[in-house]
């Protein structure tokens, strides 16, 4: 059973063709903080941490100096528990903010690594058999569900215009 060895931290930015700006922001260059996650037996998980226009310094602290001390020596292929035992932990924190947006790399960079490890895609791990896709109901008033015997075109009621009450 392998064990994270090591957690390091990328702090990347590349100025944007087109600034992102909507009514409060104004983004002429996309940051991330890139999250490795690497184990004793040589495998590496890679994820990324939110940062959302803040300082990357105040995530790459949270991850070094909180969450990253509580995964070492860990089993990375218990993404769920490990979830747990950053955010509990850490609860004095809130739930919201920087704390989240730190779990979030190494979070995502366990799935990656139980990815790499097994040799298969993420919906795999989650439980899943196959990518299906459903399709979405007209803007008329029909749709298609699926029954036991194919697929059914049902009439659905189109709701009224008029005064809100």
């Amino acid at each position: 059973m392998s064990r994270i060895e090591y957690v390091k931290t990328y702090q990347v930015a590349y100025p944007l063709e087109k600034p992102l700006s909507d009514s409060i922001h104004y983004m002429p260059v996309r940051a991330a903080l890139l999250v490795e996650l690497g184990t004793d037996d040589g495998e590496v998980g890679i994820g990324e941490s939110a940062i959302y226009g803040g300082p990357a310094s105040v995530v790459e602290t949270m991850i070094h100096d909180e969450l990253a001390p509580r995964i070492l020596g860990k089993d990375p292929t218990k993404p769920e528990w490990l979830w747990q035992v950053m955010m509990g932990r850490s609860h004095q924190h809130g739930d919201g903010g920087v704390l989240p947006a730190a779990v979030s790399g190494l979070d995502i960079a366990m799935w990656d690594l139980m990815g790499r490890k097994s040799g298969l895609p993420l919906y795999r791990l989650l439980g899943a058999t196959a990518i299906r896709y459903q399709p979405t109901p007209a803007p008329d008033s029909t749709r298609r569900t699926r029954t036991r015997r194919g697929w059914q075109t049902r009439r659905r009621a189109t709701p009224r215009q008029g005064p809100v009450t």
